[in-house]
């Protein structure tokens, strides 16, 4: 989990219960999420390619705004 502000607001960012796939570290998730904050933070859900991945999540406003990551896929698996 990490914490950051954004708009002056605290923020929380999670990784739910998905195993990251070996190539990918919670650090690059996270700094991949924070590259796009402004825009995922206006998003109900919302898919980041970072690398060789998606990283699909939803983002819930209430007292503490929280981004929930649901799934990280290999980019290689989506179909177009």
């Amino acid at each position: 989990m990490l914490r950051t502000h954004f708009q002056g607001r605290e923020v929380i960012v999670r990784i739910k219960h998905c195993p990251l796939p070996q190539q990918i570290t919670e650090e690059q998730v996270y700094q991949s999420l924070l590259a796009h904050l402004e825009t995922i933070y206006q998003m109900e859900l919302f898919a980041v390619i970072s690398g060789e991945y998606m990283i699909v999540g939803e983002t819930k406003q209430s007292a503490i705004p929280l981004i929930t990551i649901l799934s990280i896929v290999p980019v290689e698996n989506i179909i177009r």
